[in-house]
């Protein structure tokens, strides 16, 4: 279950290569933490518009997930968050493309047992008609 949730980046703080729209760095943290919210709370209807429906996640076991697993796990009455948090986040923007780096702090429970992890993560969106969608992500266990 640890990397069902793991490719799902929220933030709380961003730093930015100075060569990078600024204002479009600052949409693509403020989606990620409209994403970390509908995870925290189980909120399937609000997560589900924010991936692409090609959404394909590659987890630390080198296993994969695709957008219906992760809207499953979100769902999970079982997977009880109390912390899902990206620090040390930069954004990466290439025209309708961009890469979120940083590291993922999730706490709580699955199925009554603690969970406390710490991955790094790599998040691409991409902008569709003005929207942006997480089209990939990758996931791995922080040393």
């Amino acid at each position: 279950m640890l990397t069902t949730i793991a490719g799902l980046a929220a933030t709380a703080a961003a730093s930015q290569p100075t060569s990078q729209p600024q204002s479009t760095a600052n949409r693509i943290i403020e989606v990620d933490k409209r994403l970390n919210r509908a995870i925290l709370a189980h909120d399937v209807a609000s997560a589900a518009p924010l991936y692409d429906d090609d959404f394909l996640l590659t987890v630390s076991g080198g296993g994969f997930k695709r957008k219906s697993h992760m809207l499953a796990d979100i769902g999970n009455a079982a997977v009880v968050l109390s912390v899902c948090e990206t620090t040390n986040i930069e954004v990466r923007i290439r025209g309708g493309t961009a890469v979120l780096t940083g590291t993922l702090l999730q706490a709580g429970t699955v199925n009554g047992r603690a969970l406390d992890v710490k991955l790094h993560v790599t998040d691409t969106w991409v902008n569709i008609d003005g929207q942006w969608l997480l089209l990939a992500g990758h996931a791995s266990l922080a040393k």
